[in-house]
């Protein structure tokens, strides 16, 4: 007889994956017996602490959604150090709350969040299928203030803009308790930073179990995740309730290759763009990446000089024959891409791309993840050694299903392990996670920052953090960039392993 042929269609799979995603609106049995404890101890304040990918998120919004689902009830304040961030939570609510009259329900909902230079208290409502922020003076009281990453918000060396984001908070609640304070942070983003939380009242949540993100999502970012070792809970890894998912593939490069009359810019466009053809587009043929796929980069600066080189690269790939041709991107903004309230854009449309940096992407999620530029030279043994690795790890944590990595080679960075490093298909993921977790670095070198003497100024503490990271780091890394790699990671930063 004829032979038989089998495909696989990848699309309907991630389809399928993206769909079971956004139907997780009940509370996990994890999260509802971490309710119920709250709702027992009859406290009315409440402090949800977990890993990425825990749904902390999801358990605030829950609570918000049973308030503002009674009628007859006070208005509720959301707090973010994001303007997406407040966009997001609001889409949320309007398209899971049951009411008829979504302006209604919106009109009890304000946002407060970190602006480009201060903080805005604003009110939210729809025009023409998009969410639109309005300036709008405080309420004379709130029946909740749900505060997201809390971690960011509370910490003793805040940006100015976020300090002024703490004190309105506290001016409201001076002015007139709310009923209850909801604050959620992350346990494993200490970065050796004390945190002045409210403590009145409060009864203090912790979940366990992540649902957000694959296990080699999980394994991967613990590897960069900086737990406060002075936090007994935070060092029990977290439970991975969630599939193994795809390898972690990496694209290190040398900016060697960067030919005459083009610019590091346009080096780091290509390779990106490469990175999505040949792990993205040529893997899952036929998917719409619309809001599917976000390029996370450090800061401000760095996006707006890579954006009009991404732009063209896109053009010039979409105009030639290859995987991209005939198709149409668009690089958006965070919050742009979260105040759209239309759904799905079909192959021959124009496909979005969520471009921004890691601070305006806190909080939020995309189904695939590019990880770009992040690293820099000397990183892992500088002074600025756990900012860049929280990064690192706040940009892995935003993937659900996908984390990509797009580097240039650099000497003494976060990434310089990956030039040595070969895939274990046989590793036990679980397993490898706590062992990283574990032996976290970080961990040590903040319980060091913290026994130090007071007298010590602030150049001698760099010093020891510096000469501390390097005492463990040892001399088993590459000392210079190699040729460009493609492949995935075994070995994580000082032997831990990212997958």
């Amino acid at each position: 007889g004829a032979d038989a042929r089998v495909e696989v269609d990848r699309k309907y799979f991630v389809e399928k994956y993206e769909e079971m995603m956004y139907m997780l609106e009940e509370l996990t049995q994890h999260q509802a017996e971490k309710l119920q404890e709250y709702e027992n101890s009859k406290r009315p304040n409440l402090h949800i602490r977990a890993p990425a990918g825990a749904g902390k998120t999801f358990v605030g919004l829950h609570l918000m959604l049973k308030k503002m689902q009674k009628s007859g009830g006070g208005k509720l304040l959301f707090v973010a150090s994001n303007e997406a961030m407040a966009i997001f939570i609001s889409k949320w609510i309007c398209t899971r709350s049951q009411a008829r009259d979504i302006d209604r329900v919106l009109e009890r909902l304000h946002l407060l969040f970190v602006g480009s230079s201060d903080c805005r208290m604003c009110s939210v409502k729809i025009e023409d299928s998009v969410l639109v922020t309005s300036p709008t003076d405080a309420a004379d009281a709130y029946e909740m203030i749900v505060v997201d990453e809390a971690h960011h918000i509370y910490r003793t060396d805040a940006s100015a803009p976020v300090k002024a984001l703490r004190e309105r908070v506290e001016a409201l609640m001076s002015m007139k308790l709310p009923k209850s304070l909801v604050l959620m942070s992350d346990v494993s983003q200490s970065d050796g930073q004390a945190r002045l939380y409210p403590e009145d009242d409060m009864h203090e949540m912790r979940l366990e179990e992540v649902i957000r993100s694959t296990k080699r999502i999980v394994a991967g970012a613990s590897a960069f995740q900086i737990n406060d070792a002075m936090d007994g809970h935070a060092s029990n890894p977290p439970k991975c309730n969630v599939p193994d998912g795809s390898h972690l593939p990496t694209f290190i490069f040398d900016r060697r290759e960067l030919r005459s009359g083009s610019t590091l810019e346009d080096l780091y466009a290509s390779k990106v763009v490469d990175a999505m053809v040949g792990k993205v587009v040529s893997v899952f043929p036929g998917l719409s990446l619309h809001n599917r796929l976000a390029i996370i980069v450090p800061d401000s600066g760095f996006r707006d000089r890579l954006q009009s080189a991404m732009e063209l690269e896109l053009h010039n790939r979409t105009k030639s024959e290859g995987p991209l041709s005939g198709r149409s991107f668009k690089l958006v903004r965070a919050g742009d891409a979260y105040a759209c309230l239309k759904t799905g854009s079909g192959l021959g449309e124009e496909e979005w791309i969520v471009y921004d940096t890691v601070d305006a992407m806190d909080g939020l999620e995309r189904l695939i993840v590019m990880a770009v530029g992040l690293d820099e030279e000397g990183s892992a043994g500088s002074s600025r050694a756990l900012e860049v690795r929280s990064r690192i790890y706040r940009a892995m944590t935003r993937a659900q299903m996908m984390a990509c990595i797009v580097n240039e080679a650099v000497r003494g960075g976060w990434f310089e392990f990956l030039q040595l490093a070969k895939l274990d298909p046989k590793l036990e993921l679980e397993k490898e996670a706590e062992r990283v977790s574990r032996r976290s670095h970080a961990a040590h070198i903040c319980k060091k920052m913290k026994t130090m003497t007071k007298g010590e100024d602030v150049e001698k503490t760099k010093a020891k953090g510096g000469e501390l990271q390097q005492k463990e780091s040892g001399s088993q890394m590459g000392s210079g960039p190699s040729q460009q790699q493609h492949g995935h990671a075994q070995a994580g930063p000082r032997g831990q392993s990212p997958q």
